[in-house]
Parts: structure tokens; C-alpha cells; sequence
């Protein structure tokens, strides 16, 4: 998972990408920002569309290291 931001997209110009490794499915939400929060909005979201990963990687930037972001993915089991 990973963050890109374009400008043009306006209010939601955070995109937050995943990437399923084994498939190459992407998927991706424009959201308003980059916190934790906005990270657990994104993987719910993909957690509705493609089901729960066996593991998560993350390039370990702040919204993905926060506490609030920790507690979330132990709420669905997913380290």
C-alpha cells in the first residue's frame, strides 16, 4: 500500500494504492487525505471489493505506522 498525490483530483487528491502481488489487481481510493484514518477507509474498501489478504505490506510512512492504524488491522487480523 502506498500513497500518491495528484493535484488535479482536487479535494481528494490522496490516491491510496494497493496492489494484490499474487493477481496484479489494483485498487485504488481517492480519498482527502493521508492520515490513518483515511488508510483504514481505503482498506476497508478494498477489504469489501477483494476479500481479507493473508498479509499486508506498507512502506511504513506515518498514517501506516500509527496507533490508530496498528489497532485497525489487528481489529480484522491482518498483521
Amino acid at each position: 500500500m502506498d500513497v500518491t498525490h495528484i493535484p488535479e483530483f482536487g479535494i481528494l487528491k490522496y490516491v491510496h494504492v494497493s496492489v494484490d502481488t499474487c493477481s496484479g489487481v489494483i485498487h485504488a481510493t481517492p480519498l482527502s487525505g493521508e492520515k490513518a484514518r483515511n488508510v483504514i477507509a481505503h482498506c476497508l474498501e478494498a477489504l469489501a471489493a477483494w476479500g481479507m489478504p493473508q498479509q499486508l505490506k506498507t512502506d511504513n510512512g506515518p498514517a501506516y505506522t500509527a496507533d490508530l492504524s496498528s489497532v485497525s488491522r489487528a481489529q480484522v487480523r491482518c498483521m
